[in-house]
């Protein structure tokens, strides 16, 4: 995925989806995990483009 941050920096990385939420003040956001396990959310209309991927954790 390729998103922007709240400084607006370019940001790009391998993202898993949790959730959707719309705040009260409207903004909505998707909340993701890295690769790392790390979790945090990213403002939807910061999304710059994303692509699917299959992502196999054991692979013979």
């Amino acid at each position: 995925m390729h998103w922007r941050d709240v400084d607006g920096n370019c940001c790009i990385g391998t993202l898993r989806p949790l959730d959707l939420k719309t705040e009260a003040s409207k903004e909505e956001f998707l909340f993701v995990e890295d690769l790392d396990g790390r979790h945090f959310r990213i403002r939807l209309d910061r999304i710059v483009s994303a692509e699917a991927v299959i992502l196999q954790k054991d692979v013979r």
